[in-house]
C-alpha cells in the first residue's frame, strides 16, 4: 500500500461466525479494509462469496481496472473439507445480516467522475441506515415547523426540577420545625426569697415565645 504499485490483493476470512471464542464475541477483529482506506491510495472491498455473487464480481473488476493497489477482502466461511455448502451459506447469511460483515466498495478515484467514493452494498444495513436518517429528517422537520416545542421541553423539565426542589425544601423546614419543638420544656426552681420563681417565669415566657 505504501509502495502505490498497482497489486491486486485477494484476503479471505474463512472463520465461521459461530465458531468465534466466547471471549472474543464482542471484540473485532483487525479491520483490514478500514486499514488499507486508511492510506487514502487503494481500492478496497468488502464481499462474500455466499452472500452476493454479483457484488463479488463488481468488485473484482473494478479491483483489476484500478491503477494502484487493491485490496479485497472475502468472507468464505469454509474451515473444514466436511463443510457443507448449505452450512457455509448459513453462516454467511448470519453474519452478513447482522451486520459482522459488510459488503462496501470504496475507490478514492471515483469522485473524478462524480461518483461517490464509497458504495454500501449490503441491504440491510443500508435500509437500517435509511430509517434512522428518515427518523432523524423527521425530527428536524418537527423542530423546524413547530420552534416552540424545544421550548416547552425545555421549560417542562425546569417546571419539574423547581417542582423537586420546592418539595425538598418543604420536607427540610418540617423536619427542623420537628426538631425544634422537641420534648416540652420544664423549668424547676426552688427559691425562698422569690427571685427563682420570677426568672423561671421569665424564662418560661421567653420559651413560649420562641415555640
Amino acid at each position: 500500500l505504501a509502495s502505490d504499485k498497482n497489486v491486486n490483493m485477494l484476503i479471505i476470512d474463512s472463520q465461521p461466525y459461530s465458531e468465534r471464542a466466547a471471549a472474543d464475541a464482542s471484540r473485532r477483529k483487525k479491520d483490514i479494509g478500514l486499514y488499507a482506506m486508511n492510506f487514502g491510495n487503494a481500492y478496497v472491498a468488502s464481499v462474500a462469496v455466499y452472500s452476493s455473487y454479483t457484488q463479488v464480481l463488481q468488485s473484482m473488476l473494478e479491483a483489476e481496472q484500478f491503477n494502484g493497489p487493491s485490496v479485497v477482502v472475502a468472507y468464505l466461511p469454509y474451515s473444514k473439507e466436511t463443510d457443507s455448502p448449505l452450512s457455509v451459506l448459513q453462516e454467511t447469511k448470519k453474519a452478513v445480516d447482522i451486520g459482522y460483515w459488510p459488503l462496501y466498495r470504496w475507490n478514492p478515484r471515483a469522485e473524478e467522475n462524480g461518483e461517490e467514493n464509497f458504495q454500501l452494498d449490503s441491504e440491510r444495513i443500508r435500509q437500517e441506515l435509511k430509517e434512522f436518517l428518515k427518523r432523524d429528517n423527521y425530527l428536524t422537520q418537527l423542530m423546524k415547523r413547530h420552534p416552540q416545542f424545544s421550548a416547552n421541553l425545555s421549560q417542562s423539565y425546569g417546571s419539574e426540577v423547581r417542582q423537586i426542589q420546592k418539595r425538598k425544601a418543604k420536607d427540610a423546614y418540617s423536619s427542623l420545625l420537628e426538631g425544634l419543638q422537641g420534648a416540652p420544656l420544664t423549668i424547676l426552681f426552688a427559691s425562698d426569697n422569690g427571685n427563682s420563681e420570677n426568672l423561671a417565669k421569665r424564662l418560661g415566657n421567653r420559651g413560649k415565645a420562641r415555640g
